[in-house]
């Protein structure tokens, strides 16, 4: 079989290199998700059977912002960005001031 290529944002394990049933394994550097399957293997037709996988960024989804709630930090919903929460005059803030934007699935948790 060719050369794997190595996804953008990711790396790859070959094991007994590229003969026939050798295997290549793929994983993403931190901040990212694999889509796809995670492993191929060299067929008899020396080509690597499944799609090429592919590393994509975890994004969180938006946060309901409460009413007399005010976010004090740039919001771009990337791995490991952060939200800092106060509040308008009045009113007090109940539980933490920041969220960040973690997680290992496709999509983030803050």
């Amino acid at each position: 079989c060719a050369e794997p290529d190595i996804p953008t944002n990711g790396q790859i394990d070959v094991t007994s290199g590229r003969i026939y049933g050798s295997e290549v394994k793929y994983s993403c550097d931190e901040g990212y998700y694999l889509n796809g399957s995670s492993s191929r293997k060299c067929a008899i037709n020396e080509e690597w059977n499944r799609r090429q996988p592919s590393c994509q960024e975890i994004h969180c989804e938006m946060l309901r912002i409460p009413d007399q709630a005010v976010i004090t930090s740039t919001i771009n919903h990337r791995f490991e960005s952060v939200l800092t929460f106060s509040c308008n005059p009045g009113y007090h803030l109940t539980g933490g001031s920041q969220r960040i934007c973690s997680g290992k699935g496709s999509l983030g948790e803050w």
